[in-house]
């Protein structure tokens, strides 16, 4: 009898840190998930359409959109709009993108773009969480044993069949490439994030292993760290923003970011009166910027 209560005694023990572990890990990824904002354009019969995500940063007395170069790279096509509290909202400020490289938008590895919305009231963002300094990390480097996330709105659940948006967004739990499949990218850990991703191996809170959307749509939502199993075991997990997710690479099966210390070299590029309020990388590279813009009226 003895060993019998013993085993039901450990299976007990297994059973409440596996609760714990999907209750903390469902409430990391509510909160990663509500500092997104869906990004939209409109057809010729004034429909929308999802183009891609976006994060909001307060910096100072600037609120900024951060997202990847390539959704900003819409606005040529279609005026740029966010879901508000009530109806759309037309997205206005001056843009700045990153350059591409002569191969094209394709070839970026480094695409990354901001709009300085500070001209629309800060009312209209209630529906969102608006990220500081304080949420970024720029030194992080993969780590073992560590659970990552990238968030976003994939197209596939954000079908716009009438003109009432419904954003629906997800988050995708990954953890990090091993450093060969940075070599074999080209790419570094120092300046970029790799994810292993596979659709039919997703992980959630709720449901375990199961197999997700297709990520197109998330390209310029955030890269996440949440932390270890014994820090979310502990429930001493604090995520932070450690990049934004700029593409899927399907036959690599991994997701691939823009380190946040790159973010913070674009900014600071085009508001150096700021760069003082941002965090310094003191241990990873930062991509050299070269901004194209401003474009004025999104």
């Amino acid at each position: 009898m003895p060993p019998i209560a013993e085993d039901d005694s450990q299976s007990s023990a297994i059973a409440e840190m596996e609760r714990v572990l999907r209750e903390n890990l469902s409430a990391a990824e509510r909160r990663i998930q509500n500092a997104l904002c869906p990004i939209y354009g409109c057809d010729d019969r004034g429909k929308p359409y999802l183009i891609g995500s976006s994060l909001l940063l307060s910096v100072g007395d600037k609120i900024l959109f951060v997202t990847a170069a390539h959704v900003l790279d819409w606005n040529k096509d279609t005026s740029l709009y966010v879901a508000g509290p009530v109806k759309p909202i037309l997205i206005e400020g001056d843009s700045y993108r990153t350059q591409p490289p002569k191969a094209g938008r394709d070839e970026d590895l480094a695409g990354l773009g901001i709009i300085d919305v500070s001209n629309i009231p800060r009312g209209q963002w209630s529906r969102y969480r608006i990220l500081t300094p304080a949420d970024l990390d720029v030194d992080d480097f993969p780590a073992e044993h560590t659970l990552y996330g990238f968030a976003g709105f994939p197209i596939t659940r954000n079908r716009v069949y009438l003109t009432t948006i419904k954003p629906s967004s997800m988050a995708c739990v990954v953890v990090a490439s091993p450093p060969d499949a940075y070599a074999r990218l080209g790419l570094h850990p120092a300046t970029h994030f790799l994810g292993n991703f596979a659709r039919n191996r997703q992980v959630n809170s709720v449901k375990g292993l199961f197999t997700g959307p297709d990520p197109k749509g998330m390209s310029g939502g955030g890269v996440w760290r949440l932390g270890t199993p014994k820090e979310f075991a502990m429930g001493t997990i604090s995520e932070r923003l450690i990049g934004i997710g700029i593409e899927h690479r399907k036959d690599d099966k991994v997701l691939l970011g823009v380190r946040v210390s790159a973010v913070v070299a674009l900014i600071g590029a085009v508001y150096p009166d700021v760069l003082a309020l941002l965090p310094t990388p003191k241990s990873v590279r930062v991509i050299a910027t070269e901004v194209k813009g401003p474009s004025v009226g999104c």
